[in-house]
C-alpha cells in the first residue's frame, strides 16, 4: 500500500511537471496605441503586400510594429485604413479598414503580419512554438450590415515557408448590431494550411493554393489575411475593425 501511494504521488508530480502553460508571445490591442485617429501606410487603389516596409504609423504609435497591405477589386478606394483611439466596445483602440463612400468596391482584402521583432520577451527575434489551446485569438466587429460577407485567414510563417489557415467567418452569426465575433484557432496542428499564394501582389488571398502543413515549433512571423465582399449589392463591401489579436506559444 505505501509502495502504491508512492508511485501515485511520483506519477502526480511528473505529470505537472510535464504540464505546459500556454503564454502570450504576442497581444496587439489595447488602450492608447495611439492618441488620435492615426492612418496606417497609405496604399492606393488595389494596394499591395509589403513584408518589407511597416504599414504600422511610422509616428504617434506606441504598439508592435506590423507590415502587410490592404486594397480593393474595383473602382473606388479604401477611405479608412487607421486606428483609431479608445473607439472600440470596451474603450480600446481600433484597427480599421473601411471602403470609401464612392465608386463601386465589391471587395476589400489586406493582411496585417507581425515578425520576430514583436515577440514579447523571451522570445523577441526567436522562433515560437505555437500553442496547443488558443494559439490565436482575433476579435473582429463588422457593424450591422447582414449582406457583408468576410473571411479571415491566420497567418504564420515557419522555416522560411508563409502559410495561412482555412477561411474562417467573421460576418455570420455575430451578436448585436456591432457584429462582434472572437475567431480562435485553439490548436494550430489539428487544421488544414495552404501555403500562402496571393492575387498579383496584393494582399488578396488567391483561390487555388497549395495543402501543406507548417512546422509549428518553428515559426517566426503570425498575423491574419482578411477579405470581405458585398453580397447584393457592391456597397455592401463594407470594413474590417479589430481590437484583439494575441498569439500564445508553448515555451
Amino acid at each position: 500500500m505505501i509502495m502504491k501511494k508512492i508511485f501515485v504521488c511520483l506519477f502526480v508530480l511528473l505529470s505537472s511537471a510535464c504540464t505546459v502553460f500556454a503564454e502570450a508571445v504576442l497581444t496587439f490591442g489595447g488602450a492608447d496605441l495611439v492618441e488620435e485617429r492615426t492612418p496606417l501606410l497609405f496604399m492606393k487603389e488595389t494596394g499591395g503586400l509589403s513584408l518589407e516596409t511597416p504599414l504600422s504609423p511610422a509616428e504617434g504609435y506606441r504598439g508592435p510594429r506590423f507590415f502587410g497591405g490592404y486594397g480593393r477589386s474595383a473602382h473606388g478606394s479604401v477611405d479608412r485604413a487607421e486606428i483609431d483611439n479608445n473607439t472600440g466596445p470596451y474603450g480600446l483602440d481600433m484597427l480599421g479598414f473601411t471602403e470609401g463612400g464612392m465608386g463601386t468596391v465589391d471587395v476589400m482584402y489586406g493582411a496585417v503580419i507581425f515578425t520576430m521583432e514583436s515577440f514579447a520577451a523571451p522570445h523577441t527575434n526567436q522562433p515560437i512554438s505555437l500553442a496547443r489551446e488558443k494559439a490565436m485569438v482575433l476579435r473582429t466587429y463588422t457593424g450591422y450590415i447582414p449582406d457583408q460577407e468576410g473571411w479571415v485567414y491566420f497567418y504564420v510563417m515557419a522555416e522560411g515557408e508563409r502559410y495561412v489557415g482555412p477561411p474562417m467567418s467573421y460576418t455570420r452569426d455575430t451578436e448585436g448590431d456591432w457584429g462582434e465575433k472572437t475567431l480562435i484557432i485553439e490548436d494550430p496542428r489539428t487544421v488544414a494550411w495552404t501555403k500562402l499564394a496571393t492575387v498579383d501582389g496584393t494582399a488578396r488571398i488567391a483561390g487555388d493554393r497549395e495543402p501543406a502543413q507548417p512546422n509549428f515549433d518553428q515559426v517566426t512571423e503570425v498575423g491574419f489575411f482578411f477579405t470581405t465582399s458585398g453580397t447584393t449589392r457592391v456597397k455592401d463591401a463594407a470594413r474590417l475593425l479589430t481590437d484583439f489579436f494575441m498569439v500564445s506559444t508553448n515555451d
